[in-house]
């Protein structure tokens, strides 16, 4: 029963992925949420290198409602479990995320080396979404996908790409559920 709100930086492996992480403990019967207010949204976006500092401020000021960015990251997760489990993702899911890539995209830039995006104060939602929902249609469509994983901590719920050799990779991060998990299994072996 873990309460204190995790963040995922790094741990998905693709910025779809790392979108459906925003809840924490997310097979829990409460996860903690990331995503509570735009001023969330525009945060984690700010963190995945998608918004520049210089346009923070405006975007904070568009005040657009978060849940259909939580309908986007349900239709993820969802998938994203199906897909690691090895059954097939809902046809409404796919449908959803596919609706969200087929939006328009922000004015592209090209800064410092490397594409960036220059977001509209009144589209920011969708545009952002946009980004993220063809981030998880290029992963569902490629080879990478036969790498995705479910976190095998209880109730974690995290999903990742597991890029290791040999080993596959059970933990969202040895860190965290992975050592939660050695600590319960030393614990059980002093017990019994």
């Amino acid at each position: 029963m873990v309460e204190q709100a995790r963040v995922s930086a790094g741990i998905g492996g693709s910025l779809s992925l790392e979108f459906a992480n925003t809840a924490g403990w997310h097979l829990a019967a409460r996860p903690v949420e990331r995503l509570g207010s735009w001023r969330d949204m525009v945060h984690w976006a700010a963190e995945q290198k998608l918004v520049h500092a210089d346009q923070m401020d405006d975007l904070l000021a568009a005040m657009a409602e978060v849940g259909p960015a939580l309908e986007l990251r349900e239709a993820i997760f969802r998938i994203g479990v199906a897909v690691a489990r090895g059954d097939a993702p809902e046809k409404g899911d796919l449908n959803a995320v596919m609706a969200w890539a087929s939006g328009p995209p922000p004015d592209a830039i090209w800064s410092g080396g490397s594409l960036s995006w220059r977001f509209q104060r009144q589209g920011a939602m969708p545009q952002l979404l946009g980004i993220v929902a063809r981030d998880a249609v290029a992963l569902l469509a490629s080879d990478r996908v036969a790498r995705l994983r479910l976190c095998a901590g209880s109730d974690c719920g995290w999903l990742f790409l597991d890029e290791s050799r040999g080993k596959p990779r059970r933990w969202c991060s040895m860190g965290d559920c992975g050592n939660r998990s050695k600590a319960r299994r030393a614990y059980a072996r002093r017990k019994g």
